[in-house]
């Protein structure tokens, strides 16, 4: 029974070698993953980056921060007030959809169409 060709040959012992292996593998990756820095640069918080409109093409902002709710258009909330990149933007108007429009610097558009302007 403790014969070392026989051990080697057992289909049970095989296959609980390669999940040993295999575990080990997933959890070196897993490590792995957990250890890569989220940010690109050292020192600067990750962001996600803004959204394309599939019809438009607009791109999107995501605000980091809002404040006080005063409505809603078309299932999104309006902000009075969004913070993005850091810096404050209060709410002006709806761009309706499909409309085209050159954004200004003191301009944001928030998904679906929720133009805010610098305060």
């Amino acid at each position: 029974m403790n014969d070392p060709a026989l051990m080697t040959t057992n289909p049970q012992m095989l296959l609980l070698l390669l999940g040993c292996v295999f575990a080990l593998v997933v959890g070196g990756v897993l490590i792995a993953i957990s250890e890569t820095p989220l940010a690109e640069s050292e020192g600067k918080a990750w962001a996600p980056a803004p959204l394309p409109d599939p019809v438009t093409g607009l791109q999107f902002d995501v605000p980091e921060r809002c404040a006080q709710p005063i409505g809603r258009y078309m299932d999104a909330t309006i902000f009075e007030s969004v913070c993005i990149e850091g810096a404050e933007y209060r709410f002006d108007r709806v761009l309706p959809p499909r409309v085209t429009w050159l954004r200004t610097e003191r301009e944001r558009c928030v998904a679906p169409g929720l133009v805010y302007v610098r305060a």
